[in-house]
């Protein structure tokens, strides 16, 4: 019996504090916080308590200035990750159709889901 995935499309909202007077609303699902988070240490200083998720892009790569800068940030971490597993597990077929539920609710962060497409297909 295949895991179950609603878990996946849990999004919660994460605000993202520029240097300018704007602030830009963008959703993270849970998942790929929580990856961030084993990955990259800095993002552990950048977690707030109470389950709001305050980015300030500085901490994590300087200069990171547009939401394809994250997505790129995104899928490094994802592919590590499915590197790491493929040497590891024979039922790979499963994790990735696990991480594609993943990608599907990356892919609603930015408009023209061919841009995201093209993303994924480059991680893989």
């Amino acid at each position: 019996m295949p895991p179950d995935f609603s878990s996946a499309e849990k999004i919660i909202s994460a605000t993202k504090k520029p240097v300018s007077e704007t602030q830009k609303i963008i959703f993270i699902p849970e998942k790929l916080v929580f990856i961030m988070e084993m990955i990259f240490s800095t993002t552990k200083m950048i977690v707030s308590v109470n389950n709001k998720i305050d980015f300030v892009r500085e901490k994590i790569f300087s200069g990171t200035k547009n939401i394809g800068s994250w997505l790129k940030m995104i899928f490094c971490v994802l592919e590590k990750i499915c590197f790491a597993l493929e040497t590891i597990f024979f039922g790979f077929e499963k994790i990735i159709f696990r991480l594609e539920k993943i990608f599907f609710v990356v892919e609603k962060i930015i408009s023209g889901g061919n841009v995201c497409n093209s993303l994924i297909r480059r991680a893989w």
